[in-house]
């Protein structure tokens, strides 16, 4: 009898214990607590005011101190090697870790799988026996290409985040007055670094022996951030490109700068229309840090233009929404980026097409990004945006582990 007394005791505990479980909100349940990290912090997203998005690439930004209570001297692997994310109920999220400076601020991508308002996801650091991550799947299957331009001066190559691993490489006849790299750019929102793309340099990425990886879509995303810090209306050239997929007279697609300092795209359908040629109404402001989005759908003759996460009215001299149909072309081609050759030729490089100024953080995906996708990558960049709050890093305690019998 005393026996059964206990054992209905334990069970009635063990039922009282779960339920009490149960009942705790998602985030008490955090986060593979059981590991042994030292230390941990939460990312909330108060500031997105979108509807959900799927698989969203957030910015979380370190420096000592921030978020309050964070040492780079906690973290147990160089480079931020230890640093990991989990959602609400443990499982891991891919990470990229752009950049880490211990005497600088330190840039994080993370991939969260439905971001709303509500989201926290939670950062732990400081076990050497982190389990590893693949950094390229912060990078969902629509992205054909990122870009952070974050190479050393002196490198000869951009490198590209995403799984298909396609980098930039310089090509420039005048280095001093072209293509110079930078270790900051839109992170510190300094307008003498990123990648320089005045004069004749440019970088060259060919993709003819890649199965026309950059063309025959029906559906586009090109980004960009862009800072025009010494804009010259009066130089040649009536289109400054950032980004460029074609030959020297003829395109399948671009992104560029007009003389007048709007940003323009324009797509050339596979059977040789014009589906899009127009450019935003809005002017980026100069000698600042500005965001650049246009999104096209061919199927539905869909098209918008963004500046700054806002979406902006066409200019007039855009085609009609019946022209917006179709597939971007095909050309043996490569891709440009600051400035535009013919297959990397020397004598096409001009340097009256060169865009003057700054890039940084260039996308391209192979579908029509939402508004709110847009004006989410805005704010999570965007320093003082509000887009995130970071809680104070504190010491992690390992769960008490209760034994029932």
């Amino acid at each position: 009898m005393k026996e059964h007394d206990m054992s209905a005791n334990r069970a009635r505990l063990l039922a009282a214990t779960c339920a009490a479980l149960l009942a705790l909100p998602p985030s008490a349940h955090a986060a593979d607590i059981s590991a042994p990290y030292s230390h941990t912090f939460d990312v909330g997203f108060s500031g997105y005011a979108g509807t959900a998005l799927t698989d969203f690439p957030v910015l979380v930004r370190l420096s000592e101190g921030a978020p309050a209570d964070f040492h780079y001297a906690d973290c147990r692997r160089p480079n931020g090697g230890d640093l990991r994310f989990y959602d609400d109920y443990g499982a891991l999220l891919p990470c990229e870790v752009e950049q880490w400076s211990t005497n600088g601020e330190s840039l994080v991508w993370v991939k969260v799988p439905e971001l709303t308002r509500e989201t926290r996801i939670h950062a732990y650091y400081g076990w050497a026996a982190a389990p590893n991550v693949n950094p390229t799947q912060v990078w969902d299957e629509h992205f054909l290409a990122v870009w952070h331009l974050n190479a050393a001066p002196g490198q000869t190559t951009q490198g590209d985040s995403t799984v298909h691993n396609h980098p930039f490489t310089v090509q420039a006849e005048s280095p001093a007055d072209g293509v110079a790299s930078g270790t900051n750019g839109i992170a510190g929102l300094a307008v003498a670094t990123g990648l320089r793309a005045d004069g004749q340099g440019c970088f060259f990425l060919s993709d003819k022996d890649d199965g026309y990886f950059f063309d025959r879509f029906s559906a586009l995303t090109v980004e960009a951030w862009t800072c025009q810090d010494h804009h010259d209306p009066a130089a040649s050239g009536t289109k400054r490109y950032i980004l460029r997929k074609g030959g020297p007279i003829n395109y399948d697609w671009a992104l560029y700068e007009t003389t007048n300092g709007t940003t323009g795209l324009q797509i050339e359908a596979l059977d040789g229309r014009e589906v899009l040629q127009g450019a935003s109404a809005a002017v980026p402001q100069r000698a600042a840090w500005n965001y650049s989005a246009v999104t096209w759908d061919g199927s539905f003759g869909e098209c918008a233009s963004y500046l700054n996460g806002s979406a902006l009215a066409l200019d007039a001299t855009g085609k009609v929404a019946a022209y917006w149909k179709g597939i971007v072309g095909q050309k043996t081609t490569g891709l440009n980026l600051g400035n535009f050759r013919y297959n990397g030729a020397a004598d096409n490089n001009q340097e009256g097409d060169a865009f003057r100024g700054v890039i940084d953080e260039v996308r391209i995906s192979d579908v029509m990004r939402p508004p709110e996708w847009v004006q989410a990558t805005h704010d999570t960049i965007r320093p003082g945006s509000g887009f995130s709050t970071l809680s104070k890093a504190k010491k992690h305690v390992r769960p008490f582990q209760l034994r029932l019998w």
